[in-house]
């Protein structure tokens, strides 16, 4: 961690530790926030450089708060950034590298960096960042996890599992009803599964559908394994084939050939792919079918041609015979006279 630490930060703690005064104070000292400053001393440099924080000192190139105001300078770009983030980030990431187990204080800068880019993949969402740390898991006694790990947790969830459209509406379910006890409680991230379940049921209900339809079904927990993002898509995308077809697609997606392959997408292409190879089919049948028509409507023709026929020689041997039959007549009516 103290290797990743510096690797990260080398960057910055080579331009802290070039000397030059003037480019660490670009910025007025810990951007002219007292709130900075606090977290910088109380939070993220601790006791040992408690001297560099006294009557109004100006942050020291070279140690802790030079390089804290530096962090600042880096990581602070607007007022949310400045009065909520960066204290709730100091706060959290203190907890989870504390003064009596981390002396140095490169691990919590990092962990500041961390704390900031789980707040890039939200932004400009505040209050969803907000819940996110206040409400995901909050601090708990009784559980080995570190609030700043939970905030981090939510943030890749909310930004990778459900659609943007639906932040507001999750950000709602997890501070709301998802704080209160439930039957998952003891389950890892039960808050985020929840708020989750509640972004789904919204979704389906507006797709004119119950949870329980089969096509809700088949997206939530058969193709998209209850990733939220991936649901809304698949219901959309079952919807948008033909009402006709939806049974076969519904089938191709179950077919081994397609719940084996990993993407989601893919899965679904795969069902498209296979509902056209039915149609095809289907084609091809309904082709063979006519072609197999006109092949024996041509052979009634024929026959029909052959009866016809037939009759015809049947009916010149008929008249023939009858001819001959009455000149045989008059020639012998004939001789008699």
């Amino acid at each position: 961690m103290y290797f990743e630490a510096v690797v990260v930060l080398l960057p910055v703690l080579m331009a802290v530790r070039s000397e030059n005064q003037p480019e660490v104070m670009k910025q007025p000292a810990y951007l002219d926030s007292y709130q900075v400053e606090d977290s910088c001393q109380f939070n993220l440099c601790g006791p040992d450089y408690s001297t560099e924080f006294m009557a109004g000192q100006a942050p020291r190139v070279g140690s802790c708060s030079g390089d804290c105001h530096l962090l600042a300078t880096n990581l602070i770009s607007n007022k949310f950034h400045r009065e909520f983030l960066w204290s709730n980030c100091a706060r959290m990431c203190s907890q989870k590298y504390s003064f009596s187990q981390h002396k140095l204080y490169k691990p919590r800068f990092l962990c500041m960096e961390t704390c900031y880019n789980s707040y890039k993949a939200l932004s400009p969402h505040h209050n969803l960042a907000r819940y996110c740390i206040k409400a995901s898991c909050p601090e708990q006694k009784d559980e080995n996890i570190h609030q700043v790990d939970c905030f981090t947790t939510c943030s890749k969830h909310v930004s990778t599992r459900v659609a943007k459209s639906d932040w507001q509406h999750w950000a709602m379910a997890l501070a709301g009803h998802c704080q209160m006890s439930m039957e998952e409680e003891f389950k890892q991230n039960h808050r985020l599964i929840c708020a989750d379940k509640d972004v789904w049921a919204h979704i389906t209900t507006s797709h004119g559908i119950s949870q329980s339809d089969t096509m809700a079904t088949l997206c939530f927990s058969t193709i998209c394994q209850e990733d939220v993002k991936c649901s809304r898509n698949c219901l959309s995308h079952v919807q948008a084939v033909s009402q006709n077809l939806r049974p076969v697609w519904i089938s191709c997606s179950k077919s081994v050939r397609c719940l084996n392959i990993e993407r989601k997408e893919d899965q679904m292409e795969c069902a498209d792919s296979c509902v056209e190879q039915h149609r095809e089919n289907e084609r091809n049948r309904e082709k063979q079918m006519l072609d197999e028509r006109r092949i024996k409507q041509e052979e009634r023709k024929q026959q029909a041609l052959l009866a016809v026929q037939s009759s015809a020689s049947c009916f010149g041997t008929y008249l023939r015979t009858m001819i001959m039959m009455m000149m045989l007549l008059v020639r012998g009516r004939a001789l008699n006279l």
